[in-house]
């Protein structure tokens, strides 16, 4: 997804969106890749997945 993409998403604005994806960057949960002008983040390894879907469960239940 692009930070527009997730910025819609998440209800919250590119800029905030876009400083927090440098953070998880910077630590290696995930990495970029361009297609166009559009820079695409996905997770950087498979062993992060797991964790991602139940913190998305977790905090999705809580927001319901």
């Amino acid at each position: 997804m692009n930070v527009t993409q997730l910025a819609e998403a998440l209800g919250s604005s590119q800029a905030r969106v876009s400083q927090q994806l440098m953070r998880l960057r910077g630590e290696g949960v995930v990495q970029t890749r361009r297609h166009g002008k559009q820079v695409i983040y996905q997770l950087a390894q498979d062993e992060v997945a797991p964790v991602v879907s139940v913190l998305r469960d977790t905090f999705c239940r809580r927001l319901a």
